[in-house]
């Protein structure tokens, strides 16, 4: 990515996974929403697929998003916050990045593998960019049950996604955002980082009461006693799980975790909704 950067000769430039997909008009739409001005940033609204590892579809998930022009400051924090509880910020393959913004801005990706697109795009946001948003889905994020994204095991996966959150929640103070919204957004957001964890250290084998300990463990955490008093379960699917959490209660969150790994075989568009 960084190479493309260095090379791109365009005026804007899109990252774009290749086991993803996009609508085959994506371009054309950026390109008219950029007719009448350049923005530092264009994003658009994508969907969450689930698949099996053999492709078949289990689940779809619709990220929308508002129209908007965002040119100032206060329209971008508050665009901002409601695009981290739709999970826009962080990811790259859903916008497209102004290159000159981002030469002079001297942006760049950084090398922790996993969460070089989340840095990058907070990096972005710090440079309190120009932007607008399409509401149509142009983007399919693909998700397989037995890949990196929600499946597979990562020694690091927690102390690299509290990092994200811990990025997040200082350009949030930066901001001034200390409001209770702003805090329950980025709660609810690790808790479910917590709850992802803990899947796949159940899914790798290990057991239930060191996962727990595991889980514990992270209540000492500064990110943790900090937003932990300000969750509220945005979405009603996982909120047992997450109120477990992020009161501590890190055996209940466990078991309410196993029981689902055991309705994933039964009925896995339902856990699905439940666990992501």
């Amino acid at each position: 990515r960084n190479e493309g950067l260095r090379e791109a000769s365009g005026d804007y430039i899109l990252f774009l996974d290749p086991d993803d997909t996009m609508e085959p008009d994506l371009l054309k739409r950026v390109n008219e929403a950029l007719r009448h001005e350049h923005y530092d940033v264009v994003s658009f609204s994508y969907s969450e697929q689930f698949l099996t590892s053999k492709g078949q579809l289990i689940l779809q998930m619709p990220h929308p998003m508002p129209s908007r022009r965002i040119t100032e400051d206060q329209m971008l924090y508050e665009a901002v916050r409601e695009m981290e509880l739709g999970g826009f910020i962080g990811h790259v393959w859903d916008k497209a990045y102004r290159l000159d913004f981002l030469r002079q801005a001297k942006i760049q990706f950084p090398h922790e593998i996993q969460i070089e697109g989340a840095l990058f795009d907070i990096e972005v946001m710090k440079h309190k960019p120009s932007m607008i948003t399409i509401p149509d889905e142009l983007y399919h994020c693909r998700n397989f049950t037995d890949g990196n994204r929600i499946g597979k095991f990562l020694p690091n996966y927690l102390p690299l996604h509290r990092r994200v959150i811990e990025e997040v929640y200082q350009l949030w103070l930066d901001w001034g955002l200390r409001d209770e919204l702003s805090l329950e957004v980025l709660s609810y957001r690790y808790m479910r980082v917590l709850s992802s964890a803990c899947l796949r250290l159940l899914r790798h084998g290990v057991n239930a009461e060191e996962a727990a300990a595991l889980m514990e463990r992270e209540t000492k955490e500064e990110i943790y006693i900090a937003l932990a008093p300000h969750f509220y379960p945005l979405r009603k699917e996982n909120k047992r799980i997450l109120i477990a959490l992020a009161s501590g209660r890190m055996n209940k969150a466990v078991k309410r975790i196993t029981r689902l790994m055991l309705l994933e075989k039964l009925a896995p568009e339902v856990a699905l909704k439940i666990l992501y």
